[in-house]
């Protein structure tokens, strides 16, 4: 997907929150294992509060530091 704020190409990833203690963005292909989560290697800290279980699909632009997040699959 090409970022629609600079025109650079995005990273494919998912929005995850663990119900633990943090919302994370991983990239598609890195491992999300249990230790990559509480280590919070290869991803990126969205919000550090407890929340319900749950992953989107987004793209994040390393440039401009968006994501964009399909509506769609929210529902």
């Amino acid at each position: 997907m090409i970022c629609p704020y600079c025109n650079q190409e995005m990273k494919e990833g998912i929005i995850e929150a663990d119900g633990r203690k943090s919302v994370i963005w991983v990239e598609k292909n890195k491992k999300r294992g249990l230790i990559s989560k509480i280590m919070k290697k290869d991803c990126i800290v969205l919000d550090k509060a407890s929340v319900i279980n749950c992953e989107v699909t987004s793209h994040y632009c390393n440039n401009c530091e968006k994501i964009i997040i399909n509506r769609k699959e929210l529902q």
